[in-house]
């Protein structure tokens, strides 16, 4: 009988925000995410990406929040409302991943964040005189980013 009263009694329902178990992925996913395999970054999406985890990607990228609003398709006050190890919904973490993904690509070819940062804030007449930024802010226009990428990286452009 005492051992009950020592227990606090069982939470029913839903659980509540704080309830969540701590995002078990470091910081700094951008190194992490380059050596990882395809269930993990499945598990990710699942799990979610923190607010810290894209606030260090973002500095990374040197972009500010309207241009990350832009590339994951949500508002800008979204973004600030969310608290530092608030966990972003599976939708707007695959678009963080996809954005991740295609920054992963472009530090292979260009070797460093310095001149991929410097190429994807550049407009180009290929893209209609925009900028690889400004056309991923949509599916078909992160696969033509990604497609750039690939045509500089086989020497085509």
């Amino acid at each position: 009988m005492e051992q009950n009263q020592l227990q606090p009694p069982r939470r029913r329902g839903r659980p509540r925000k704080g309830d969540k178990a701590p995002n078990p992925y470091p910081e700094d996913l951008l190194t992490y995410y380059r050596n990882i395999s395809f269930n993990e970054r499945e598990r990710i999406i699942r799990t979610g990406i923190t607010k810290n985890q894209l606030v260090r990607l973002k500095n990374v990228m040197n972009i500010d929040y309207d241009m990350v609003a832009g590339l994951l398709a949500v508002t800008n006050r979204s973004l600030h409302l969310k608290k530092g190890n608030d966990v972003f919904s599976p939708i707007t973490t695959d678009r963080i991943m996809a954005v991740l993904d295609l920054y992963c690509e472009g530090l292979q070819i260009f070797k460093s964040t310095e001149d991929l940062n410097k190429w994807l804030a550049t407009p180009m007449v290929i893209l209609n005189n925009r900028s690889p930024l400004d056309v991923a802010h949509t599916h078909p226009g992160l696969l033509k980013v990604r497609e750039l990428l690939f045509r500089i990286g086989i020497g085509q452009i």
